[in-house]
């Protein structure tokens, strides 16, 4: 069936997801604001990983302001984990 994958998408595109999606995989919601998106960005992974995703797609941000620190984040959260 193949892995489970949960995306983070702003609410424009939360509701172009086709009901095959919906029924096997997660979206979380971001929120408009960039200072909401950075302050919440952690959480809305971890709601993720609570609904049991093996992969999460989120977009990165324009580089500039707050934008390059969630681009930051998303980078390190995508980074390789110790299994040990």
């Amino acid at each position: 069936m193949g892995p489970r994958v949960g995306r983070c998408a702003n609410s424009a595109q939360s509701r172009r997801r086709s009901p095959m999606f919906r029924s096997r995989h997660a979206v979380v919601v971001l929120p408009d604001s960039m200072a909401c998106y950075a302050r919440g960005l952690y959480g809305f992974l971890r709601e993720l990983d609570r609904r049991g995703c093996d992969l999460v797609v989120a977009s990165s941000p324009v580089e500039e302001g707050l934008g390059l620190a969630i681009a930051n984040r998303l980078r390190r959260a995508a980074g390789p984990r110790s299994t040990g």
